[in-house]
């Protein structure tokens, strides 16, 4: 569990897959993510279950964000995993479309790098964004992410970004 100022982040469980059929059944949430489209319910369950495997197979992984005054709230996700290209680790992140603009993925991801990058010194981790995308890319940037030249992804219209040391 990590801490901050208006947030917790949770280590992800199957009773978070409320939040994941919420962000993933949503067009405009997933229109910048490889489907491009809402994922069937068979998709969003795999989703759920690749997450909850990682963290089994490497002790890291997504972290669910909860509002610290109301744990039972749950506002979007946020981890770091290994992208499909296994030498690149990737942040990811979503929230709900009635949280955005809050600040929440920033302030839940920035924890989460930073610890991360406190932990595992020396490791690099990137972010990666559909460049119409213009929200992710600004958190990746506000995260201290620079451009990369890196291929985690087979998809053509990515910016690419990475980070190596905790930003303060």
């Amino acid at each position: 569990m990590l801490v901050t100022e208006r947030l917790v982040l949770t280590r992800i469980t199957k009773e978070d897959m409320p939040l994941f059929d919420e962000i993933l059944s949503c067009p405009e949430q997933t229109r910048y993510l490889p489907n491009e489209a809402p994922y069937s319910a068979a998709e969003r369950d795999a989703y759920v279950t690749g997450r909850l495997e990682h963290w089994q197979q490497h002790g890291f992984g997504t972290y669910v964000i909860r509002l610290r005054d109301d744990l039972m709230q749950r506002l979007g996700y946020v981890g770091i995993e290994h992208s499909p290209n296994p030498s690149f680790l990737d942040i990811r992140f979503g929230v709900l479309p009635a949280k955005q603009g809050q600040g929440f993925v920033t302030e839940g991801a920035g924890t989460l790098l930073n610890h991360f990058l406190g932990v595992h010194k020396g490791q690099e981790v990137f972010g990666v964004a559909m460049v119409p995308n213009t929200a992710s890319i600004s958190v990746l940037k506000k995260l201290g992410m620079t451009p990369a030249d890196a291929n985690l992804y087979d998809c053509e219209g990515l910016a690419t970004f990475s980070i190596s040391a905790p930003h303060c």
